[in-house]
Parts: C-alpha cells; structure tokens; sequence
C-alpha cells in the first residue's frame, strides 16, 4: 500500500447509529500521517469475493458515514482485503480505492 515510512495509527471503528442513521462497521482503519485514512474491509471465500451493485452502495455508504460520524477532515479511502484477487467488475471500481490480498501482507 505505499505506507511503510508513514505513522499509522490502527484501529476499528463501530457505530450504532440512530434514528434515521444506520449503524457501520469498519473492519480496520488505517489512520496515517499524510491526512489520509484507509477503511479496510476484508473478506475470506473460497471463490474470489465479487462486489455486487448493493454492497458496492453499503462500502460507498460506510465511507460517507463514517466521515459524518468522525468528523474527520481527511482524505478518506476505502481498502479491500481479500484472501484472492476479486472478482473485476464496474462495481469493484466504483466502490474501492486499491485491493490487497493476503499473499501482499507475508
């Protein structure tokens, strides 16, 4: 991911929203030094993971919540972890920054 020098902070993050707000989960979040934050999702199948047209929604959902929840002022992206390369597809596109699976992390 291009952030081995950077300051990183990690965390999750879990909201249980309110009325008229629904509630988030984030897997990881990559807090960095750049003014940048990484949401991680991660995902394990045994067939490579294909985003479908609701789940890229509720990725596309969860950065935009997360924003309004935090506050935060920084650039925020959205990561997929998977144990495969996913399934390519428009919505893959729309909805994650960059793919990282699991034989980048050993």
């Amino acid at each position: 991911m291009g952030i081995a020098n950077l300051y990183s902070e990690v965390s999750s993050f879990r909201s249980i929203g309110s009325s008229g707000e629904p509630g988030i989960q984030i897997d990881i979040i990559l807090d960095r030094s750049d003014k940048t934050v990484n949401i991680c999702e991660c995902k394990y199948y045994s067939e490579p993971f294909e985003i479908t047209k609701p789940y890229a929604t509720t990725l596309n959902q969860k950065k935009e919540l997360f924003k309004k929840y935090t506050g935060t002022r920084k650039n925020v992206f959205t990561i997929l972890i998977c144990n495969q390369v996913p399934k390519k597809n428009d919505y893959l596109r729309e909805s994650v920054d960059k793919v990282v699976v699991m034989e980048d992390l050993f």
